[in-house]
C-alpha cells in the first residue's frame, strides 16, 4: 500500500522531478568535468581498488587465482595476512571488551 502512494506521488510529481534533475545535473557536471580533466577521479577510484586489495589481504580472503608474482612480494602479502589476523584479533577483542564493559555497568 504504502510503495503505490510512493509511485503516485512520483507520477504527480514527474514534472518537478525531472526539473530538479536537470538543475541538479547541471549544479554537478562542472564539478565532474574538473575530476576527469585532472584526473582526480581516476586517482579516487584507484586508490580504492588498491584498499580493496589491502582488504583482501589482511583478511586473508584470497584473489582466487591471482598471486604475487615475485618473491618479495610473496613475502610481503604473507606478512600483511600475518599483521591482519592480529589486527581482526584485536577488533572482535575490543568489540567483546565493549560489551563486557556494557554489562557490567547496568548491573
Amino acid at each position: 500500500m504504502q510503495s503505490r502512494s510512493v509511485f503516485r506521488w512520483l507520477v504527480e510529481r514527474k514534472f518537478q522531478l525531472l526539473l530538479v534533475s536537470i538543475l541538479l545535473l547541471v549544479a554537478v557536471y562542472p564539478f565532474i568535468r574538473d575530476a576527469v580533466e585532472t584526473r582526480l577521479l581516476f586517482d579516487i577510484l584507484r586508490t580504492l581498488v588498491f584498499g580493496a586489495a589491502l582488504l583482501v589481504t589482511l583478511f586473508t580472503v584470497g584473489y582466487g587465482d591471482i598471486t604475487p608474482a615475485t618473491d618479495s612480494a610473496r613475502g610481503i602479502a604473507v606478512v600483511e595476512a600475518i599483521l591482519g589476523q592480529f589486527y581482526l584479533a584485536a577488533l572482535v577483542a575490543e568489540l567483546i571488551g565493549k560489551r563486557v564493559s556494557q554489562a557490567l555497568m547496568t548491573r
